[in-house]
């Protein structure tokens, strides 16, 4: 699994020196993955934000200079990435789904739901 510092350092080039990289642990190697095979179809795309967003990544980037068929094939990578992470949990990477708690979604397995239900919890009885 890759690091946080370690997918800073490989999109680095790409983002011209301004990323807003906000990915959860589990999808690092789903934004490493997609952006190796993003600079194989237009290396000089310029990355500009990656992110968690209703529980699913949004991956935000520029084209220039491409042809009709580099930005079809760089918006069909990005969709592939973008879709499959419905199906990672975001914490650890393993599969999970997207489920709702207190009107926020996020993509999570089995383990990891559980324990965001039961962090809710124990504040919800902390405050009471």
């Amino acid at each position: 699994m890759i690091t946080e510092d370690e997918l800073r350092a490989l999109l680095e080039p790409n983002a011209r020196g301004y990323t807003d990289l906000s990915v959860p642990p589990g999808w690092l190697d789903l934004v490493a993955d997609c952006h190796k095979r993003l600079i194989k179809v237009h290396p000089d795309y310029v990355l500009g934000q990656v992110k968690e967003k209703f529980g699913g990544l949004r991956y935000y980037y520029t084209l220039s200079g491409a042809t009709a068929d580099q930005i079809a094939q760089v918006r069909d990578l990005v969709g592939v990435a973008e879709h499959a992470s419905f199906s990672i949990c975001e914490e650890c990477g393993e599969p999970g789904e997207p489920f709702t708690l207190g009107g926020y979604v996020s993509t999570r397995c089995i383990e990891h739901r559980q324990a965001a239900i039961d962090r809710r919890k124990q504040v919800w009885e902390e405050g009471s």
